[in-house]
């Protein structure tokens, strides 16, 4: 097991985090909104902010534990480098919501 299973379990643990990742980008926009510096559409935030971070951290919250788990059980079977391995694997992770959205 090396960094192809990493690189298969991340890419596919992604496919999941377009919801917790594309919840954390609205609720930022959302903060900006409410700052002055950037426009929502009003309907995202019409129930306030509270929804949105509560979406956003309870994806998270059901998503960062498999991810942590599933990846030191990676770490520690493969020979890979940690810090190469855990930056590619955030990146990994992230990459489906850039994918899909752009």
């Amino acid at each position: 097991m090396g960094w192809v299973a990493g690189a298969v379990l991340n890419v596919g643990l992604g496919v999941l985090a377009v919801w917790p990742v594309g919840f954390a980008v609205i609720l930022g926009w959302a903060i900006l909104a409410r700052l002055g510096l950037a426009r929502i559409d009003p309907t995202l935030v019409d129930d306030g902010l509270v929804p949105i971070a509560v979406l956003a951290g309870g994806t998270w919250l059901f998503l960062l534990p498999l991810f942590l788990g599933l990846n030191v059980l990676v770490v520690r079977k493969s020979s890979v480098d940690k810090r190469v391995y855990w930056s590619l694997a955030v990146g990994m992770l992230i990459a489906p919501y850039v994918v899909w959205i752009a």
